[in-house]
C-alpha cells in the first residue's frame, strides 16, 4: 500500500472499540505494509484525557524505525505524494 491514512487521535481505553491507539495504529501500517503513513481525526479536538499533542509525539517516537514514512500536514496543508524522503513536519511543537 503506497498511503495509509489512519485515525490516530482521541483515544482512551473507554474507546478501544471505535479508537485506535498509537502502538495499534503502527502495526496497522505495518500490517498493511503502508509506504507512507498520515494520521488523521488528529490534533484538532480535545475530547481524550491526553493533551491534544500526545498523539503526534507517541506516534513520531513509534515510527523512527519502521519502514514507512510518517507524513504529517498541518491541517488545511496539500500534500504531494510524489516526493522522494520528506522531512517530518513536527509542526505542532511550535503551537504548544
Amino acid at each position: 500500500m503506497d498511503l495509509a491514512i489512519l485515525d490516530s487521535g482521541q483515544y482512551h481505553e473507554d474507546w478501544k472499540y471505535i479508537h485506535m491507539n498509537i502502538s495499534e495504529v503502527v502495526n496497522a501500517a505495518k500490517d498493511l505494509k503502508a509506504k507512507i503513513l498520515m494520521p488523521s481525526h488528529i490534533c484538532k479536538l480535545r475530547l481524550a484525557h491526553h493533551a491534544w499533542d500526545a498523539p503526534m509525539e507517541e506516534l513520531k517516537d513509534m515510527s523512527l524505525n519502521e519502514s514507512y514514512t510518517l507524513i504529517v500536514p498541518v491541517i488545511g496543508e496539500k500534500v504531494d505524494l510524489k516526493f522522494k524522503n520528506p522531512k517530518l513536519n513536527m509542526w505542532w511543537r511550535s503551537v504548544r
